[in-house]
C-alpha cells in the first residue's frame, strides 16, 4: 500500500533497485534524462517557496480532492494524496516531489545500474511504470525543470504492460497534467501554501503517532440493508471488542481486510479479513491448528524475539471466510496467552455481522470510526 521509501531513495540521489548511492560526481540531468526538455522557472507575481501544502494544492487542482493528504517524510518538497479502498480496487497513494534528483529511476539507455522500471517518452515527460498484480504495480511521470525536476507516483494501482487511462483510477492525462504543471518549482504562487487551499484533508499525523485510544465502539443497528463490505466496517467491528488506538486497511486476496492497533506501533494489533479464498479456512501443512467452537485457530509461536508471534482464527460467513489475526510481542509461547485472550477472538468472530456484505449501519459506524485512520505507516523515526 505505502511506497514513499521510493521517494526517499529518490531524493537522496539512489537508483532504485541499486541499493547504493550514486557515484560521486553524479552524472548531469542532461546526460541521464537526454529527453527531458527543461521548463524555464516559474516567475509568480507573488511569490514563495513551494511548501508540501502547495504542492498538494497544486495535485489536488488536477486530479480532485483525496480523503487525506500530507508531507511524504524524508521527501524535500512533496504531499501524498491518500485514497481509501474503492469497490474493485485497494487504497492509493499519489505522491508529487519537487528537488534536485539527479537520477532518477534507471531506465534502458540511460548511464548506470541495469533498468528497474518501464519507461517512455511522452512529449516533454517521461512515462514511468512498474509492473505489478493486484495493486502492486506502480505509474508515474517525470518532468524537468530549470533547478530541478518533478516526480509523479501513483501506487497501489494494477500494471501489465505500458498502462493506458483506461486501466488506471487516475488517467494519464491528469497524472500528466500534475507533471506538467509549471507552479511546481522553487517558487510558486504564495496563495497555493495556504491552509485553506488543503482544508478538510491535510493531515499532520498521518501515521497516527498522536492518537487517543478509544472506548469500545457501540454500533446501534438499524435497516437491515447490505453493501459491500469495507475496511473500515470491518474495523468498527473488531473496536466493538478490542480497544484501539488507531486503524488501517490491507490487502487480502480476494477479500478486504483492516487492521486495529492496539498501541502506536505494528507491534500490538487485531486484523479482521473476509476473503472468499478457499485457503483460509484450512490448515496448512506443519502448522499448529486445532477446531474450536466451529473455528479453526492457528498458532505461529515459533516467532524471531524481533517479530510478533500470532494466533488466527477462521470461521465460515456468507460467501466466504473471516479470518481474524491477532499479532502481539506480549504473548507469552508457553501459556499461549496474549493480550486479547483467544476466548474474545473467538467471541469477535461469532458476530453475525461480519461477512462480504454488511449492514449499512455498520458501514456508517465505520464512516465515522473515533479511531485514528492511519494513512502512512509508522516509521524508525516515529
Amino acid at each position: 500500500m505505502w511506497r514513499i521509501v521510493v521517494l526517499a531513495l529518490l531524493l537522496s540521489g539512489c537508483s532504485l533497485g541499486s541499493g547504493r548511492p550514486a557515484t560521486t560526481p553524479q552524472p548531469t540531468l542532461a546526460s541521464v534524462l537526454p529527453e527531458l526538455a527543461r521548463t524555464p522557472p516559474y516567475r509568480p507575481a507573488k511569490p514563495a517557496p513551494l511548501t508540501p501544502r502547495a504542492v498538494a494544492a497544486i495535485a489536488i487542482e488536477h486530479v480532485g480532492s483525496p480523503d487525506a493528504a500530507f508531507h511524504a517524510q524524508d521527501s524535500g518538497r512533496s504531499a501524498t494524496l491518500y485514497y481509501e479502498p474503492a469497490p474493485g480496487r485497494g487504497s492509493l497513494s499519489l505522491t508529487v516531489s519537487f528537488g534536485r534528483v539527479p537520477r532518477l529511476f534507471t531506465c534502458p539507455g540511460d548511464q548506470g545500474e541495469a533498468p528497474a522500471t518501464s519507461c517512455a517518452v511522452s512529449g516533454r515527460l517521461r512515462l514511468v511504470w512498474q509492473e505489478g498484480e493486484t495493486g502492486a504495480g506502480m505509474v508515474g511521470f517525470v518532468a524537468g525543470r530549470a533547478h530541478g525536476q518533478v516526480m509523479v507516483q501513483l501506487d497501489g494501482v494494477t500494471v501489465e504492460g505500458r498502462p493506458s487511462s483506461a486501466d488506471l483510477p487516475i488517467p494519464l492525462r491528469e497524472l500528466r497534467a500534475v507533471a506538467g504543471d509549471r507552479r511546481l518549482d522553487r517558487l510558486t504562487d504564495r496563495a497555493l501554501g495556504r491552509p485553506g487551499r488543503t482544508r478538510g484533508v491535510w493531515r499532520t499525523d498521518p501515521a497516527c503517532r498522536h492518537a487517543q485510544a478509544q472506548p469500545l465502539l457501540r454500533i446501534t443497528e438499524g435497516s437491515d440493508v447490505l453493501g459491500p463490505a469495507t475496511p473500515r466496517g470491518l474495523a468498527a467491528l473488531v473496536a466493538t471488542r478490542v480497544v484501539g488506538v488507531a486503524a488501517a486497511d490491507r490487502m487480502t486476496p480476494g477479500g478486504v481486510a483492516a487492521t486495529l492497533f492496539r498501541t502506536h506501533d505494528d507491534r500490538e494489533s487485531v486484523t479482521a479479513a473476509v476473503t472468499t479464498d478457499p485457503t483460509a479456512g484450512t490448515c496448512a501443512d506443519g502448522s499448529d491448528c486445532e477446531e474450536r467452537d466451529g473455528a479453526l485457530v492457528t498458532w505461529s509461536l515459533d516467532a524471531p524475539s524481533d517479530q510478533a508471534m500470532r494466533v488466527q482464527v477462521a470461521r465460515p460467513v456468507d460467501g466466504g471466510y473471516l479470518v481474524l489475526t491477532e499479532r502481539s510481542h506480549r504473548a507469552d509461547a508457553t501459556t499461549r496467552r496474549f493480550p486479547v485472550p483467544l476466548e474474545a477472538l473467538l467471541d469477535l468472530s461469532r458476530d453475525p455481522r461480519f461477512g462480504l456484505e454488511m449492514s449499512r449501519a455498520v458501514i456508517r459506524a465505520g464512516a465515522s470510526l473515533p479511531q485514528c485512520w492511519r494513512v502512512s505507516p509508522v516509521t524508525a523515526d516515529d
